[in-house]
């Protein structure tokens, strides 16, 4: 799931950090639960949300004519919508049942599956381009190597990937602000970390870039975008 960017965006909308790193057992199961817990109204909050449409386009520009594209942590499938809307084929994967039901309902198309990040139940070389908006911030460290190893498997020879994610510095535990009272794991990276998970995981560099944004007690007031290409 995303904001702009599955991903998960974890709403840029009030969101306040408290300064706890984590350690926690069975993330994953807790986050999907979290999300399915809010799946409509983050759905009405950003499923017409494309403020990072300039760098979305930028990824765009680099596929090949009638490419494939797994939208990694599709969310309700605002981004799958639109490169559908493109004329690219498209399937989206998410963890939450819930989010995966909204992205049916809205496009009715039988391309959206419950998957793990970490266990892409695609053949090799399936995909021209893989796109993980905000999809890795979930993800704790450990576990980033066998989700990068993923996608470039998953990736056609010379395949595309674009990844948005957080700045910041370890892992912390967030409050979620469209549920009271639940608390949701938040993987942040610094500039140097994220291109180097990309290098060693078989990616080349196309591009970088950073985005500043203003929101009162945040731990990580900007987000990072990256472009890579399969070696």
């Amino acid at each position: 799931m995303k904001n702009e960017g599955n991903g998960l965006l974890l709403i840029e909308k009030n969101i306040f950090l408290n300064s706890s790193i984590l350690i926690m057992k069975n993330s994953f199961k807790s986050i999907t639960e979290v999300y399915d817990l809010i799946a409509e109204k983050y759905t009405e909050l950003f499923f017409e949300d494309f403020s990072d449409k300039e760098k979305i386009d930028k990824f765009l520009e680099l596929l090949p004519e009638n490419s494939k594209i797994l939208d990694v942590g599709c969310g309700p499938g605002q981004f799958t919508k639109y490169f559908l809307e493109l004329g690219y084929e498209v399937e989206g994967i998410d963890t939450s049942k819930e989010m995966i039901k909204i992205a049916k309902n809205k496009i009715k198309k039988d391309i959206f599956k419950i998957m793990d990040l970490r266990d892409l139940d695609y053949p090799d070389k399936s995909f021209d381009g893989i796109f993980a908006s905000f999809s890795l911030i979930h993800i704790p460290k450990k576990e980033l190597g066998l989700v990068l190893n993923e996608f470039h498997r998953v990736l056609k020879s010379d395949g595309i990937i674009y990844i948005s994610v957080y700045e910041g510095e370890g892992g912390v535990i967030v409050d979620e602000p469209l549920k009271e009272g639940a608390k949701i794991f938040l993987k942040l990276f610094r500039e140097g970390e994220l291109k180097k998970i990309l290098l060693v995981s078989g990616f080349n560099l196309i591009d970088f870039s950073k985005k500043s944004v203003e929101i009162k007690g945040s731990l990580g007031p900007d987000y990072l975008f990256v472009i890579g290409k399969k070696n």
